[in-house]
């Protein structure tokens, strides 16, 4: 699910002139899972939405997957999307397979605009937990 903003051969071309994310926007995370009830060991998808990006500007999504019972992550990707007039833009993360227990779904929105990830490029921070199902025998 692509942002529908710029596009990266535009940029390439130079016809896109990137820019910072204004300070006095808002950025707000929402995730979801496919399916929404997670069964240990089957694969799951990650929906990361952003909301409250702009058009010329660039964003990195990082979502990570942690158990909660030792804090060790299991899982982390992440995407660099561009801004769009909508001001929304998500993406799909494909997860191989869940693991058993609880676990805590972290979702992180950057601005790539200085190249670094930062407290200072941190525009959104959310955290979930997430109990996994056991697989019925």
């Amino acid at each position: 699910m692509p942002g529908s903003g710029i596009g990266l051969e535009q940029e390439r071309r130079g016809e896109v002139h990137l820019s910072p994310h204004p300070e006095e926007v808002l950025c707000n995370l929402v995730v979801r899972t496919h399916p929404e009830d997670v069964v240990a060991g089957k694969p799951f998808k990650i929906e990361l939405k952003a909301i409250g990006v702009v058009p010329n500007s660039r964003y990195r999504m990082h979502v990570s997957v942690k158990l909660k019972s030792n804090q060790h992550y299991v899982y982390h990707e992440d995407s660099v999307v561009q801004g769009s007039k909508d001001g929304v833009v998500g993406v799909l993360f494909d997860v191989p397979s869940a693991w058993p227990g609880p676990v805590i779904l972290v979702s992180n929105l950057y601005d790539c605009y200085t190249g670094e990830e930062n407290e200072d490029s941190l525009l959104a921070y959310l955290s979930r937990g997430l109990d996994i199902m056991v697989p019925c025998m």
